[in-house]
């Protein structure tokens, strides 16, 4: 009888464990201070291009995302930002980061990003930084991602949406410029 309940217990407790550890990517919690604090460059733009490409090894695929900047809430003054993110599609093949904010061309947004020393950034906090911007509203997705708060030490689920005023994220934003 033991020999059965251990070969049942055992195949669960594997199965919920490789649930529990595929659920989402954990990153830590940010408010709208803590990305700006960590961003060097903030903008509110329309996304113009998407494109994805193999590494020179072929072993990963990076998306680049070209965004063409309408106000500039912090940092450098060029006319367009171009984000390099692991994952993407190329033909058959398909590589993603659970929580990496996805683009399309058209798209209007307003992310917090971090640059690189190759003149590419990368969006603050994956999803936390990216807003996708309906009329007037300010869309935050915050689906395949869990979040460490800092307070209080546990892992939490975010609010998948959150909708917020794009000018009172904008003045949010100014706020905490430095």
């Amino acid at each position: 009888q033991m020999r059965i309940v251990q070969r049942m217990i055992f195949p669960a407790l594997f199965i919920v464990l490789a649930a529990i550890s595929a659920k989402a990517t954990v990153v830590v919690k940010m408010d709208v201070e803590a990305l700006v604090n960590a961003s060097d460059s903030i903008v509110e733009g329309v996304v113009s291009d998407v494109n994805m490409q193999w590494d020179s090894s072929a072993r990963k695929i990076y998306t680049f995302t070209t965004i063409r900047i309408q106000d500039r809430l912090k940092g450098d003054r060029s006319q367009e930002v171009r984000i390099r993110q692991e994952g993407g599609r190329i033909g058959a093949v398909e590589m993603y980061a659970s929580g990496s904010p996805s683009f399309a061309p058209g798209e209007s947004v307003i992310v917090f990003l971090k640059s690189d020393d190759r003149g590419n950034f990368s969006v603050v906090g994956l999803n936390q930084g990216k807003y996708a911007i309906s009329g007037d509203q300010a869309i935050s997705n915050m689906s395949g991602m869990e979040v460490l708060n800092r307070k209080t030490g546990r892992i939490e689920d975010p609010t998948p949406t959150t909708i917020t005023k794009v000018a009172a994220l904008k003045a949010r934003i100014r706020e905490f410029v430095k």
